[in-house]
């Protein structure tokens, strides 16, 4: 399990960085945001969330079910970059539930994750989700 999440730290770090900006106008002090990554897990796929210091370190937050199911990867634990991904304003959160052919929707509030919706995907087993102005 430490090594997956060490896995998806990495590919979230792009995730983190905007996320950074969405917190600026929050009330945390000494933090500079937060880092978002998925477990695909194939029975209860989570969000955990990071809070990043304002020196840089990482402390884990918490945990998020998305409601959905993972494809349970292993060697790479995404199968692909956007499986987690902030829409442009970074206060909503999508999850992509390749398993169960959905995206969850999460409200962003610093390194806390409300879910607020669940969608079937149209497609079966997504793996990544693209937002634009018209959705995921």
């Amino acid at each position: 399990m430490q090594r997956v999440v060490r896995t998806l730290l990495s590919v979230a770090l792009v995730v983190g960085a905007t996320a950074a900006r969405s917190n600026a106008n929050l009330p945390h002090t000494n933090t500079a945001g937060a880092v978002f990554v998925m477990t695909n897990a194939s029975d209860r796929n989570e969000v955990i969330s990071f809070r990043r210091a304002a020196d840089g370190p990482l402390e884990q937050d918490d945990r998020f079910a998305t409601g959905g199911r993972g494809t349970g990867g292993v060697t790479d634990p995404l199968e692909a970059q956007g499986s987690v991904t902030l829409s442009q304003d970074h206060s909503l959160l999508f999850a992509v539930n390749g398993a169960s052919g959905e995206v969850s929707v999460f409200l962003v509030r610093g390194s806390h994750l409300t879910l607020v919706d669940k969608v079937l995907s149209g497609g079966a087993e997504p793996n990544a989700g693209v937002v634009s102005d018209g959705g995921v």
